[in-house]
């Protein structure tokens, strides 16, 4: 009874003193909890926790807007550390992490902790693009319209070598240059081919405008029930259009 009169003692008095540190230095208190919550991120993330990886990038890239940030406290908000968030973006990213992905690949593009370099910019973009990530693909085109631009090298050259690596974003883009024509001969038959290979790459814009293909019968025979199928591939995605192509087809 005595032990636990005393330990009970002991732990209000430990209690007590991190109320008074929180009440009198929150600096101090929030620090002492911020750096419990990375030792536990680190933690995890040495043992290859890929979520613990992509977090511990975030803390380090944005520290004053990460979830255990306790800045309700007062405490001083801690400078970012890019080099550390390269570290854990790029061991994230080499594990397949989409976010982490596309965050390494913003670095490379604006030369944040390493030197500036577009291909491995449109590398990373890429590779998160391939998981599904749309605010990747947009960059992907992005870099890829303006090195076009920069370098004046023919759209359907730029867009075919992403093309050929497997990127649906460069293969959708590629297809619509051989549909209206944009610095190669209109081409429908090669415009289905490439919509054909970024749909079965699960890319929803290819998936729709084959779907158009062969429901009009452009570069490939008029067949509705394929024009039904792709449509449908696409709606299941969320595409608007194929939505509504579906539903004037009665589908």
């Amino acid at each position: 009874m005595k032990k636990l009169t005393i330990f009970s003692i002991i732990l209000f008095a430990v209690l007590s003193a991190i109320l008074l540190a929180i009440i009198f230095y929150p600096g101090h208190a929030s620090g002492m909890i911020y750096d419990i919550e990375e030792y536990k991120l680190l933690k995890r993330a040495g043992q290859g926790d890929v979520s613990a990886q992509c977090s511990l990038g975030r803390h380090y890239e944005r520290p004053s807007a990460d979830f255990f940030e306790i800045g309700v406290l007062g405490g001083a908000v801690k400078k970012p550390n890019y080099q550390q968030a390269l570290i854990w973006y790029r061991k994230a990213a080499e594990q397949g992490n989409s976010y982490a992905q596309y965050r390494l690949g913003e670095f490379y593009e604006k030369g944040t902790a390493v030197k500036k370099d577009i291909k491995q910019a449109i590398l990373w973009f890429g590779k998160s693009a391939a998981c599904g990530s749309d605010f990747a693909q947009i960059r992907l085109v992005k870099l890829h319209i303006e090195a076009i631009n920069a370098n004046n090298i023919r759209q359907d050259d730029w867009f075919r070598q992403g093309a050929a690596e497997g990127y649906a974003v460069c293969q959708y883009q590629l297809a619509l240059c051989y549909k209206y024509g944009q610095g190669v001969k209109k081409d429908y038959k090669e415009a289905a081919r490439w919509f054909r290979q970024g749909a079965d790459n699960g890319d929803y814009d290819c998936q729709y405008e084959l779907g158009r293909c062969y429901a009009q019968g452009e570069g490939v025979s008029r067949d509705l029930a394929q024009a039904v199928f792709w449509y449908r591939e696409a709606a299941e995605q969320g595409h608007a259009d194929a939505q509504k192509a579906l539903k004037a087809m009665g589908k």
